[in-house]
């Protein structure tokens, strides 16, 4: 009978240890994870560069991740790669930035870590003591993911924020084609508010002005269910590997698309997204994350660790939850709310920007006038040409979002 009675005790530990240790484990799924890892045996002082360290482990990364023996030499990357991915892991949120020739690394790096040391002491601590205890599952949100369809519910809890607001903005094409998107949800169990307006060629002929739109009747329950399925997906972005982002003709030489899901004037010329995250009612980031490549130990896999663009979780997530009366008509709920535009507006074209200050000049003189001069029509037809073209050969940065 004590042998029984041993036996089962053991058992039910291993279980417990075992349900403990996946309750932690989102960001990785098989040979797919967020986090760099080695794909081959090496020797190292850095003790989880084989496994991802739980959430209560967070104070000592941000140790080790200034700690100068995981620095590496000049020139090659060292243990650190490992440790800023295993935070952005365990976090959901992405601090640290696309670095250049000439920019600060060690700068740039302690300014990352210090960023998600104060995500730590506002948001994360208090979510490693309660998540466990206060959170639960959402498998109506895992559901709503394509590639999940098939899948169990992952069974680490979610604990999402009470109240919380996210902003959006996508842009793509060139010239006349321009298209910019915004979007903004606010929510909180008073009131929940969705709002996006969009534009097509502003200031060109042929060309609309802002269209405001709200989403009708949105519930508390649905804005959390969103918010859980957005999370999940920062947690497996390779349940997306088989969505497709544009519509290409393959007959066309050019191989320019629109964007699926959006109307068919949507280019996805130089597309682009900006993602202020998920913010809390003071604006400190709560997730911010929006991936669109990772890794993996499965060499015949290597290929489908990123997307088909560089477009990456966030925009994909709204486009299905929130979508286009062109996309699924049955389903959406836009109104147009104002065909006017609005006070708030931006002032100048939508141009590229470059390291934050604006290269456009005001919008109204683009604006075609019928009827006025035909001289002045083509000076302005000219000049917005020149400018847009000198202006396309910049990238449209991704922004990062302060705390």
């Amino acid at each position: 009978m004590k042998t029984i009675l041993l036996a089962i005790a053991v058992f039910s530990y291993i279980v417990g240890v075992a349900r403990s240790q996946e309750t932690d484990s989102w960001g990785e799924s098989g040979s797919y994870t967020k986090w760099m890892r080695y794909s081959y045996e090496i020797d190292s002082n850095y003790k989880y560069v084989k496994t991802l360290p739980t959430l209560e482990r967070f104070p000592e990364l941000l140790k080790l991740a200034i700690d100068p023996r995981f620095k590496g030499k000049p020139g090659v990357a060292g243990d650190r790669v490992i440790i800023v991915s295993q935070l952005r892991t365990i976090s959901r949120c992405k601090f640290d930035q696309l670095l250049y020739a000439d920019s600060d690394v060690e700068g740039e790096h302690r300014s990352a870590i210090a960023k998600w040391k104060q995500w730590w002491d506002v948001y994360g601590k208090r979510y490693a003591e309660e998540y466990r205890k206060e959170g639960k599952r959402y498998p109506d949100a895992w559901k709503k993911i394509p590639g999940a369809k098939n899948l169990p519910c992952p069974s680490y809890p979610l604990l999402l924020p009470d109240s919380w607001s996210t902003k959006l903005k996508f842009r793509s094409g060139d010239y006349g084609g321009i298209v910019v998107e915004e979007i903004e949800l606010h929510a909180s169990p008073q009131a929940c508010k969705l709002k996006r307006r969009y534009r097509i060629g502003h200031g060109w002929p042929g060309g609309t002005d802002w269209i405001n739109e709200e989403w009708n009747d949105l519930t508390y329950a649905e804005t959390q269910e969103f918010l859980a399925t957005l999370t999940y997906a920062v947690d497996n972005p390779w349940l997306f590997l088989g969505d497709q982002f544009a519509n290409v003709d393959t007959d066309s030489r050019l191989r320019i698309g629109s964007v699926r899901g959006r109307p068919n004037k949507w280019s996805n010329y130089y597309p682009g997204v900006e993602w202020s995250g998920i913010l809390d009612r003071k604006g400190n980031v709560i997730m911010n994350d929006d991936p669109w490549s990772w890794h993996t130990n499965d060499f015949d896999g290597f290929g489908k660790t990123m997307f088909d663009d560089t477009i990456g979780i966030a925009f994909r997530v709204f486009r299905d939850a929130f979508p286009d009366p062109t996309y699924r008509p049955k389903e959406s709920r836009w109104t147009t709310s104002n065909k006017g535009e609005p006070s708030d507006a931006p002032k100048d074209r939508a141009s590229s920007i470059d390291n934050g200050k604006s290269t456009a000049v005001p919008r109204d003189f683009y604006r075609y006038r019928k009827g006025g001069p035909q001289l002045r029509q083509t000076l302005v037809l000219l000049t917005s040409y020149i400018l847009t073209a000198y202006t396309a050969t910049r990238q449209f940065p991704t922004m990062h979002q302060n705390l």
